[in-house]
C-alpha cells in the first residue's frame, strides 16, 4: 500500500509508493474511455508521476532500494512494478500524464473539478454550464470511522462516517470544507482526531462521503439537468453511497425522486472490496458504446454485473453462506456490487460521459 510518510522503525525516510493500488486500473481505464472522448474531456486525478519518480529512484540499484524503500530484497518486485505502470498508463504518460498529480492529489481537488470551481486559474475543471453529463470513478481505500468518540460500536443505531483516503491533505485556505462533518469519532490509534500529519491534521486527508453529496448538491442546483455517473471502487464503499439511502436525504434533497444520478458501488458499507468491477463496467460500457447506443447505464450495469458474478462464483458462494452477516458492522461477506439508480437512466448517446474524473 501507499504510505507517505516515514516508517515508525526507521528504516525508510520517507514515503513509500511501491504498493500503490489504483495506478493500473486507473491507465487501463483512461485508455478504455479516450476511445469514445477527447483528451481535453477527461480530467485525471493521481500520483502517476510522482509514483514514476520514487520507482525509478528506488530501482536505480540494491543499496537505493535499501535507502528509499527500507530494504534491497523488494528490488525486483519494484522493478516489475516500474514495468507494469509504465505499460498500463502508457497512453496516459503519452498523452501528458496526470492533470492533477504529487500533492495536488488531494480532497479538496476532487470537489473542486466535480464543482467546476474557477478560483485556481488555469487549473481544469468541469465546466459550469455546457455540460450535460459526468462521469465520476473513484479508486482508491476505503473506510469508515464512529461519527463521536464516545459511540458504542455495539450500538446498531450509532453513526458511522465514511472515507476516501487520499495521499495529501486540503489545505489551510480549504479547511473550511470539514466544517459540520463529524470526524473526531476516529481514535482506533489512540492519537485523536487531531493527530498531525505532515504537518495537517489527519482528517484533511479524507474525502469524506457528505463532502462527495455537497459537491454533487452544489452542481445539480446550479444546473439541475446534469447527469452524472458515478463509480466508487473502494472498500467500504456502500457507505459512501448512504445518501442515496437514507431517507432523511430522501426526503429533503429528494435524491431517489429528483436527483439525474446513477452511482454504483463495489463493496457494501462495511465490506471490503475485490477491485474487480470496474474493469467489467469499463468493457461493458465500451461495448455498448461501440454496439448499442440505445442501451441504458441500467442495462450497462446489469451486463457487468452477470459477469462479475460469473467471474467470482467462489465470492457469490461464500456470500450466500454469510448473507446473515451482511448488514452487520463485521460482515463476513465482502465485494457487494450494488447499481444505485436516481431519477432516471440515461440512455448512452455521444454526450455521455462528456467529462471524466479519476481517482488515486
Amino acid at each position: 500500500a501507499t504510505c507517505m510518510a516515514p516508517d515508525p522503525q526507521g528504516t525508510r525516510p520517507g514515503k513509500y509508493l511501491g504498493g500503490h493500488c489504483s495506478l493500473e486500473n486507473i491507465g487501463e481505464a483512461y485508455a478504455k474511455i479516450r476511445r469514445w472522448f477527447p483528451r481535453e474531456r477527461i480530467v485525471t486525478i493521481v500520483q502517476l508521476k510522482e509514483t514514476i519518480e520514487w520507482l525509478e529512484e528506488a530501482t536505480a540499484s540494491e543499496t537505493a532500494c535499501q535507502r528509499v524503500a527500507g530494504k534491497a530484497s523488494v528490488l525486483k518486485a519494484l522493478r516489475s512494478r516500474l514495468a507494469n505502470v509504465r505499460t498500463a498508463c502508457a497512453q496516459l504518460l503519452a498523452e501528458g500524464g496526470a492533470d492533477y498529480d504529487f500533492s495536488a492529489v488531494s480532497p479538496s481537488t476532487v470537489c473542486r473539478v466535480i464543482e467546476g470551481d474557477p478560483s485556481h486559474p488555469g487549473a481544469k475543471v468541469v465546466p459550469r454550464h455546457g455540460v450535460s453529463h459526468v462521469m465520476l470513478i473513484i479508486n482508491t481505500h476505503g473506510n469508515c470511522h464512529p461519527a463521536t468518540p464516545d459511540a458504542d460500536p455495539e450500538d446498531p443505531t450509532a453513526r458511522d462516517e465514511w472515507y476516501f483516503h487520499m495521499p495529501y491533505p486540503v489545505a489551510d485556505a480549504e479547511a473550511e470544507r470539514y466544517s459540520g462533518i463529524p470526524y473526531c469519532g476516529f481514535t482506533e490509534d489512540g492519537g485523536g482526531p487531531e493527530r498531525v500529519i505532515m504537518g495537517h491534521p489527519r482528517h484533511r486527508f479524507r474525502l469524506y462521503w457528505i463532502m462527495l453529496f455537497q459537491s454533487f448538491h452544489t452542481v445539480l442546483e446550479r444546473t439541475p439537468h446534469r447527469r452524472i455517473v458515478a463509480v466508487y471502487q473502494a472498500c467500504l464503499s456502500g457507505g459512501a453511497a448512504s445518501f442515496m439511502d437514507m431517507a432523511s436525504f430522501q426526503k429533503y434533497c429528494g435524491v431517489e425522486r429528483v436527483w439525474p444520478i446513477y452511482l454504483m458501488v463495489t463493496s457494501g458499507k462495511y465490506e471490503s472490496s475485490t477491485a474487480t468491477f470496474l474493469p467489467l463496467w469499463l468493457r461493458a460500457l465500451d461495448e455498448a458504446l461501440a454496439t448499442r447506443p440505445t442501451a441504458t447505464l441500467g442495462d450497462i450495469y446489469a451486463e457487468a454485473e452477470a459477469r462479475y458474478w460469473a467471474e467470482n462464483k467462489g465470492l457469490l458462494k461464500h456470500n450466500a453462506s454469510f448473507a446473515s452477516t451482511a448488514t452487520g458492522r463485521n460482515p463476513l461477506t465482502l465485494g457487494s456490487i450494488r447499481g444505485i439508480p436516481g431519477r432516471f437512466l440515461p440512455r448512452l448517446g455521444p454526450a455521455t460521459a462528456a467529462w471524466v474524473t479519476m481517482e488515486r
